[in-house]
């Protein structure tokens, strides 16, 4: 089970940090409840550290991870096909 879903877990955790960025781009002037501490050095770190886990366990687990990245996938093309349909 972990062969599955530790990759989806990282992909994830990446993508959280990255809307962190997004967000403050596309919305620079809203007020924030929480400033992060040392931003953009601490989210930038916790992006590239979650790639690097993310690559490291495509790499060492192998098939069951793809099996994993393949249901995340199809997951996202039913979204994708379901928003087009409507």
């Amino acid at each position: 089970m972990v062969d599955y879903t530790a990759p989806v877990f990282w992909l994830f955790f990446l993508l959280t940090g990255v809307s962190l960025f997004v967000l403050r781009l596309r919305e620079p002037a809203l007020s924030r409840p929480f400033r992060v501490p040392f931003y953009p050095l601490t989210p930038a770190l916790f992006c590239l550290i979650c790639g690097y886990l993310l690559y490291s366990s495509l790499a060492y687990t192998g098939i069951g991870a793809l099996l994993g990245m393949g249901v995340v996938a199809a997951g996202a093309l039913i979204l994708l096909w379901n928003d087009h349909s409507t």
